[in-house]
C-alpha cells in the first residue's frame, strides 16, 4: 500500500491514543471519534489507524485484543501482525527533527510514535488532534513492551522539546491542524489542555480557560540537536 493513497481523506477530530496511565481513564469518554492507535494501545481500545516504529511493537500486536485496518510503519521491513491489517511504510528520517507535509517523501520520527502519528493524523486529513494518555508520568499501563517501568527522563525531555517545536509550527501557520492535550496533568505547557468531554480549555499557565482561545503566542526560536528549529519551552 502507498501512504499517497490515504492523504486528505478524513476529516474533523481524532484522537491519538497514548499509552500512558491515564489512558485507561479516559478509553470510556471517547464515544466514537476516530482514533489513531500508537504501540500497546490496541490492547485497550480499536483504532482504525494504528502506529508503530519498532519490530517489537509488531511482535506484540498478535496478542493485542484489536486489530487495525490499517498500521502505518518506518521504512524497515516488518512482519505483520494480522492478515487483515495493511501494511504503508515510509521513507522515514530518525535523526532529524522535523514535520512533514510530503509523507511520500519522507516522514519524521521524532524518536516518538507520537510525533510520527501526529504527521500521519495531519496527512489523513484531520484538522483537530487530541493527545489522551500522553502523561509524561507514571507507569507504562499494561500491555506495553515495557509494562510497569517508569518512563525515563531522557523520553520526557525529548517529547516536551517535540510539544515546543510542535507549539511553533501552529504559532507560525506552518500547519494547520489544531492540537490539544487531554491528559490534564500531562507537565506540557506549550500545548493547551482541555476537557474532553466538553472541549473546553483548562488552564496550563499559557492559555485562559476560555472555548475561543487563540492559540497563537510569539515565542523566539532557538537551535537545538543537528541545527533544526525549535521553539523554546
Amino acid at each position: 500500500m502507498s501512504i499517497a493513497e490515504y492523504r486528505g481523506i478524513a476529516s474533523g477530530e481524532v484522537a491519538i491514543l497514548g499509552n500512558g496511565p491515564s489512558l485507561m481513564q479516559q478509553i470510556p469518554m471517547l464515544g466514537d471519534v476516530d482514533t489513531i492507535g500508537i504501540n500497546a494501545s490496541l490492547q485497550h481500545h480499536p483504532s482504525k489507524w494504528h502506529c508503530a516504529m519498532d519490530q517489537e511493537s509488531l511482535i506484540q500486536l498478535p496478542e493485542m485484543k484489536y486489530e487495525a485496518d490499517v498500521l502505518f510503519t518506518t521504512n524497515l521491513l516488518y512482519r505483520l501482525p494480522k492478515t487483515n491489517t495493511k501494511q504503508v511504510s515510509m521513507p522515514t528520517r530518525h535523526m532529524d527533527i522535523g514535520w512533514s507535509k510530503d509523507l511520500t517523501d519522507c516522514i519524521y520520527s521524532g524518536k516518538a510514535t507520537i510525533w510520527f502519528a501526529l504527521q500521519i493524523a495531519a496527512w489523513l486529513g484531520y484538522q483537530d488532534i487530541y493527545l489522551m494518555g500522553f502523561d509524561l508520568s507514571g507507569k507504562r499501563v499494561g500491555g506495553h513492551l515495557r509494562e510497569d517501568q517508569d518512563i525515563p527522563h531522557s523520553a520526557i525531555k525529548r517529547q516536551l522539546e517535540l510539544m515546543g517545536y510542535l507549539r511553533g509550527l501552529i504559532d507560525t501557520n506552518y500547519i494547520k491542524q489544531r492540537v490539544y492535550i487531554c491528559t490534564l496533568d500531562n507537565p506540557c505547557v506549550t500545548i493547551p489542555k482541555v476537557v474532553w468531554q466538553h472541549r473546553e480549555f483548562t488552564k496550563t499557565g499559557v492559555y485562559e480557560p476560555a472555548i475561543d482561545v487563540d492559540i497563537t503566542i510569539t515565542r523566539r526560536p532557538s537551535r537545538m540537536g543537528g541545527g533544526v528549529r525549535f521553539c523554546e519551552l
